[in-house]
């Protein structure tokens, strides 16, 4: 099984169940599909072809999840991103990556334009702020479209012809380089689909679930939470920040979130430190896993 069919075998259910969740925008399982399916179209125009690496530069966004699956759909390679990345570490993530194509969202986009102007192997760029174009003589070839043009351009409701097989790459993690150079880490669609179920068996996962992610989609504790949604039929709740936690907390309750995972030094640290916490309702909570 490849990873893309988490999310169309979820799409199968009603099409309005909430599949996301990001601040006010709710995102239903059919529309998600519908605009994966789009944009893989529109990827394929762009020459993206079975085993190409492209990268996600958004965080904690309903628009980098549902990336994350068109580019699976174009039977492309992806790469997870932090937003915190500085331009010289960006550049040269996408060349030793030899990433093809980058969809971004940057809160400074300077720094993405200046990473591009290193970057030899990116050909095109799908930006997700304003309507700003890359000048012609920033980046590798100046090729950038706004996710609205992308979105214009594929029309077909239907999924591209899948390709891939499980035995294929699906993804590649970048380490930190703490302890040497950064290296990247390559993953199977069998590794993904193995992980996810395994994962899914051990907390008993149901269709009803609602889990609060907290944590960066670029490392694997916090994707796994969206796959594993996907993966079963869930809903994923995307909190993009951790500063206020009684609002995380009220979000929860509000929700009737089911599922949490955090970080047992930072995160449950902080949370154990609120004051009256016990007079908080966590009635709908069935577990909390810590990542350590």
């Amino acid at each position: 099984m490849p990873v893309q069919n988490f999310l169309e075998n979820s799409a199968k259910r009603p099409p309005q169940q909430t599949a996301l969740i990001c601040g006010e925008e709710r995102s239903a399982w059919g529309k998600a599909d519908h605009l994966a399916n789009r944009i893989a179209w529109f990827l394929h125009h762009q020459g993206i072809e079975r085993q190409d690496r492209v990268a996600i530069l958004l965080d904690k966004f309903a628009a980098s999840v549902i990336s994350l699956f068109r580019f699976l759909k174009a039977d492309a390679i992806f790469l997870m991103l932090g937003e915190s990345l500085k331009a010289s570490k960006l550049a040269q993530t996408l060349n030793d990556c030899q990433v093809k194509a980058l969809i971004a969202l940057s809160p400074k986009p300077e720094a993405v334009l200046d990473a591009l102007d290193q970057a030899t192997t990116v050909e095109f760029m799908v930006r997700i702020w304003g309507s700003r174009s890359i000048p012609s003589s920033r980046g590798s070839s100046g090729r950038s479209h706004s996710l609205s043009d992308a979105l214009q351009y594929g029309q077909r409701n239907s999924r591209p012809k899948l390709a891939n097989i499980d035995l294929d790459l699906s993804r590649i993690i970048c380490t930190s380089g703490s302890t040497r150079g950064p290296e990247g880490v390559m993953r199977t669609h069998l590794n993904m689909v193995s992980a996810a179920t395994w994962i899914i068996g051990y907390l008993e996962k149901r269709r009803d679930d609602i889990i609060m992610n907290v944590l960066p989609l670029s490392l694997d504790c916090g994707l796994y939470q969206v796959l594993m949604a996907f993966r079963f039929g869930g809903t994923v709740l995307l909190e993009r920040s951790f500063n206020y936690p009684y609002q995380i907390i009220q979000k929860a309750i509000q929700e009737k979130v089911t599922g949490f995972s955090c970080v047992p030094r930072t995160n449950f640290a902080l949370l154990l430190s609120l004051k009256n916490l016990e007079k908080s309702d966590f009635s709908s909570r069935r577990y909390i896993r810590d990542y350590d």
